[in-house]
């Protein structure tokens, strides 16, 4: 048992680490969801199959099964970017299962249950549910597939003293990695949104006050001539036209 919860923190800590890290990159591009483009999808894909490829180098074997949280970021990833995301991190996770351990049975059979996830993110991609719902779904879904899977292929005294108490836990886990996943993402669209607010003018579109001393103060360390500066800004008449129209 100390080992579960040994391995347990160490995979709690490597999902948070790879999830608030890809979440930040792609700050510019969030929300992250299953409309988002295709890149976006793939890239976050990508980023959980890598986390799920590091869960596996962490994890132990008990008889003939692997026993790690692998199921944690595809859930994510089938949440977050729908049926295009699981399958890039599908990929990613068997092409990393292959370079630890070869083409062995397990492998084979994990073909099997991958592909049923797809199938299932496929399905529920066409159905309009909460996020959080949907999340709930992969997550039993790949939970109870896989504790059915190795049930016939572990002693029973080890499927109650560690798979058992190891999946209650992957369910704690699952939920407290979603959460962390919306705080981060609630708190970095708010930064977004407030730090538009601070130096954009929201009639105009033009940079305002805070903003050109900002520029000319950067301009002014860099050592540039001022004839450097340049703004993006709309022409004077489209800005002329906007107050007329709004009978400004």
């Amino acid at each position: 048992m100390g080992q579960v919860i040994n391995i347990f923190f160490i995979n709690i800590s490597i999902i948070y680490l790879v999830l608030s890290l890809t979440l930040y990159l792609m700050r510019q591009l969030l929300p992250i969801q299953t409309g988002s483009p295709y890149a976006v999808r793939t890239w976050f894909g990508l980023a959980m199959g890598l986390a799920a490829v590091l869960l596996t180098v962490n994890s132990f074997q008990v008889g003939e099964a692997r026993v790690d949280m692998r199921i944690i970021p595809l859930a994510l990833s089938a949440t977050y970017a729908g049926p295009v995301g699981v399958a890039v991190t599908i990929g990613l996770t068997l092409l990393g299962r292959f370079a630890l351990d070869g083409m062995t049975e397990q492998l084979v059979h994990s073909f099997g249950t991958l592909g049923l996830f797809l199938v299932l993110s496929l399905g529920l991609s066409r159905l309009v549910l909460r996020r959080g719902h949907l999340y709930s779904a992969y997550l039993v879904f790949g939970t109870v597939l896989v504790l059915f899977r190795i049930a016939g292929n572990v002693p029973m005294h080890a499927f109650t003293t560690v798979f058992l108490p190891y999946f209650a836990i992957t369910f704690l886990g699952g939920w407290m990695c979603y959460w962390v996943a919306k705080q981060i993402e609630t708190h970095l669209r708010m930064f977004r949104l407030h730090t538009q607010r601070a130096t954009i003018d929201e009639l105009t579109g033009l940079p305002n006050r805070y903003m050109t001393l900002e520029r000319l103060n950067e301009v002014e360390m860099s050592g540039l001539p001022l004839g450097a500066v340049r703004h993006r800004r709309r022409p004077v008449q489209t800005v002329e036209r906007y107050i007329w129209a709004s009978g400004r």
